[in-house]
């Protein structure tokens, strides 16, 4: 008998005499909050202080909601603005500069093109410019 029969004569052996054996996998949790050991509760909170890297410290103030002024101003702007892009026409012969808290708006009528409207919005705190080209939708 050659050397790989003999062994391999032995490993069937071994299968044989000793057949395998198992258990059902029962899922056990480990967090008491979940139905675990409620004694596991201490072992949890030390692991999970030690991989805690949140620093409340860190000097962020948080959010802070805004005024009531700040709100008020904030809704004007959104209607006038809304208001302009909606009917330029009725902004467009206001006889100088929209202003408001943060910006200057500037309505002129394209006197090339019927119904087109060139909007200058003009930061006052940085004096950047943008510029709109809307069309004047509504029926006169």
């Amino acid at each position: 008998m050659s050397l790989t029969k003999s062994h391999a004569i032995i490993a069937a052996s071994i299968f044989i005499a000793f057949p395998a054996t198992g258990s059902e996998l029962v899922y056990q949790p480990q967090s008491s909050s979940f139905g675990g050991n409620p004694l596991n509760y201490n072992n949890l909170m030390s692991h999970a202080n030690a991989i805690n890297h949140y620093n409340s410290g860190s000097g962020y103030s948080g959010y802070t909601a805004p005024s009531d002024l700040e709100q008020l101003t904030r809704s004007v702007e959104s209607s006038l603005a809304y208001d302009i892009f909606r009917d330029p026409s009725a902004y467009a012969n206001a006889g100088g500069p929209i202003e408001t808290s943060q910006f200057e708006i500037i309505l002129t009528q394209d006197q090339d093109i019927s119904g087109r409207f060139e909007i200058q919005v003009t930061s006052k705190e940085t004096g950047e410019t943008t510029v709109f080209t809307v069309f004047d939708t509504t029926d006169n």
